[in-house]
């Protein structure tokens, strides 16, 4: 793969599919009996997504377009701190999905042992950014970050790297005999070898500057994916599961290389990685947030994050021969890769 071609974050279709008969039966029967103040449902169709899962499925209602989201196993708990979030989120102007209470006044809804919340449902276009959007997004981002900051939640769900562990998982890895994924990625993993000592000047680099910054509600999933862009410069923000207690920088470095990234890709050529980066940096010095950030850090922030969830893929596989995220490797690795194009170290 050549740096900076689309990926599967780079794919715009918000399509859905048509669901199939038992799906359309059990939302039925959700709806019916947890939301009989709504009309009639008119149509049902499940949503694409990272091919992980797709259970969510759109119902369209005289009422309105709504989204019926699958919890899978999630606590109960868990959800209705998500909920809880995402209504302080809206009240506060974030645009976010909204939960929808069911005729009990609650969240969350049990069937089989799965859990299923109703939100409304949000038309947009999945971001595309260019580089006259880039002040908008971090704008949007930085009164995002504003109101996650005074949220009051359960601080006990936290995520923080664990730099032993991904020490050790990536130099393992890039030995070509005690990786069994070598095979499979060889291409890839080439790629990872040459990138090794980088990212563990990288990785000592974050031990001394990790836990400087105040931790706050963050939320670290912030690709292209998880943001729609709706009309005069406005974005909402969706999969609130990936918000926790943690270093805003971790969020804000991570976001700052998948958007980036994707402004390369549509650019075909037109900009400089470089000077894209630090354009973007600069952008971030002008957010209110920044006084909470370590702005010039935010690369090796960002690094971390992705090189974290590369070795967790790495991790799962050669323990359990899990191949869930499998396909996202190649991308991690590719996006670690192309970071060093945009944020050059010494």
């Amino acid at each position: 793969m050549k740096d900076f071609e689309p990926d599967f974050f780079s794919k715009i279709s918000t399509g859905s599919t048509s669901s199939i008969p038992a799906i359309n039966s059990k939302v039925k029967e959700i709806i019916n009996d947890e939301f009989p103040f709504l009309s009639e449902i008119a149509c049902i169709e499940q949503m694409p997504g990272l091919n992980i899962n797709s259970n969510n499925v759109k119902l369209t209602l005289v009422d309105g377009k709504f989204l019926l989201k699958s919890w899978g196993s999630l606590s109960p708990e868990k959800i209705n701190q998500i909920c809880n979030l995402l209504l302080y989120l809206n009240l506060n102007g974030i645009i976010t999905p909204t939960p929808i209470y069911t005729q009990h006044h609650r969240f969350t809804i049990k069937r089989n042992g799965e859990y299923f919340t109703l939100f409304n449902f949000i038309d947009g276009e999945i971001f595309q950014p260019k580089f006259s959007d880039l002040s908008f997004y971090l704008r949007s981002i930085n009164y995002l970050f504003l109101a996650l900051e005074a949220f009051d939640g359960d601080k006990n769900s936290t995520m923080a790297p664990d730099l032993e562990f991904i020490s050790r998982t990536l130099v393992n890895s890039v030995s070509k005999n005690s990786s069994k994924l070598y095979s499979i990625f060889s291409h890839e993993f080439d790629d990872l070898h040459s990138l090794t000592q980088r990212i563990l000047i990288d990785i000592d680099k974050f031990s001394k500057i990790a836990n400087v910054s105040e931790k706050q509600f963050s939320h670290f999933d912030l690709h292209p994916k998880n943001i729609l862009e709706l009309p005069n410069n406005k974005y909402a923000f969706l999969d609130f599961e990936s918000c926790l207690y943690s270093d805003p920088n971790i969020a804000w470095g991570y976001t700052l290389i998948k958007i980036l990234r994707q402004m390369m890709v549509i650019s075909n050529g037109d900009l400089k990685p470089n000077l894209a980066g630090a354009h973007a940096l600069n952008e971030i010095n002008k957010q209110e947030f920044a006084t909470r950030l370590q702005v010039e850090n935010l690369p090796i922030f960002g690094r971390i994050e992705i090189i974290r969830r590369l070795v967790l893929i790495i991790d799962q596989f050669e323990k359990f021969n899990s191949q869930t995220w499998l396909p996202m490797l190649p991308i991690q690795i590719q996006t670690l890769k192309e970071s060093y194009l945009l944020f050059p170290t010494e």
